[in-house]
Formats: structure tokens, sequence, C-alpha cells
């Protein structure tokens, strides 16, 4: 097995902790963002923007 320095095991601990954010906080825009832009016929943003009822 590899052996690691300390320094090595915190920033990969620190890259794992990132990319955990990213895809905690990322994934529902990707995935709103793909069904707005990949489906027939296109929903308008405007029209689930609006306020009234």
């Amino acid at each position: 097995m590899i052996q690691f320095s300390e320094e090595t095991k915190e920033r990969i601990g620190k890259i794992l902790d990132i990319t955990r954010e990213v895809v905690h906080y990322g994934y529902l825009p990707l995935i709103l963002y793909l069904g707005y832009t990949r489906s027939e016929p296109k929903p308008a943003l405007i029209r689930y923007c609006s306020i009234s009822s």
C-alpha cells in the first residue's frame, strides 16, 4: 500500500471535503438545468417564477 505524508493526507482530505460540498449543492441545480434544456417543449422559466396565483 502507498504511504502518504501527513501533508498529502491533509490535502486529500481538503479536496474530498470541497468535492462533497460541490456535489451536495450542485446536484439539484444540475438536474433542473438538464431537465429544462433537454425537455420538449421547453418550459418557460417566467411562468414558473411568477408570484401571482
